[in-house]
């Protein structure tokens, strides 16, 4: 079994805010295939699909970002996917707006939502799909990644989503190595 894992935060608040890419993206897929979340574990919520013959669980920690890692281990433990078999969506203010970038294994790169997660799996080698968001121009990075896009945003938010969505089912259906050679730029 495969599981992406889009990181956010759960509400309302939340919803259209540069931090939350990882759970837009899965929201995007879920409502294409016509599927809903179902919070049958309190520290996350998910839905399953099958795609080229694999099952694969799609995953919205409900525990915040900086604690993510808290229920990715409980996800992994209740459907016993090693870690090579995740794949982490999240948003990264190091990569220009619009550009995708995938990577095997390394550090958080400051994301805190990545961190939790390398901290709990005791392991850095863990997938990721990094979602460029840019750098923050005058102001604190938190405040940053917590606003939400501006309007004049949404069209190149749009694109690298349907961008991600794509290179996500080409890392189930194709691996790791040729999503990163067709994706990487």
């Amino acid at each position: 079994m495969y599981a992406i894992i889009g990181l956010g935060n759960p509400g309302v608040k939340y919803t259209k805010t540069r931090h939350n890419l990882g759970f837009m993206l899965l929201d995007q897929m879920a409502k294409k295939w016509q599927k809903q979340f179902e919070h049958e574990y309190k520290s996350y919520d998910q839905f399953k699909r099958r795609i080229a013959g694999k099952n694969v669980l799609f995953v919205k920690p409900m525990t915040y970002m900086n604690l993510s890692g808290l229920a990715v281990r409980k996800m992994t433990g209740h459907h016993k996917i090693h870690f090579s078999n995740l794949l982490v969506v999240c948003d990264d203010f190091n990569l220009p707006l619009g550009k995708i970038r995938m990577r095997k294994k390394g550090s958080d790169g400051g994301h805190n939502g990545l961190a939790s997660v390398i901290e709990k799996l005791e392991i850095n080698q863990v997938p990721r799909l990094r979602l460029g968001i840019g750098l923050p121009e005058n102001q604190d990075v938190v405040d940053f990644v917590l606003s939400p896009f501006r309007e004049d945003e949404w069209i190149s938010v749009r694109e690298m989503l349907d961008k991600a969505e794509k290179a996500v089912n080409d890392y189930i259906k194709k691996g790791i190595d040729y999503t990163m050679n067709t994706y990487n730029s």
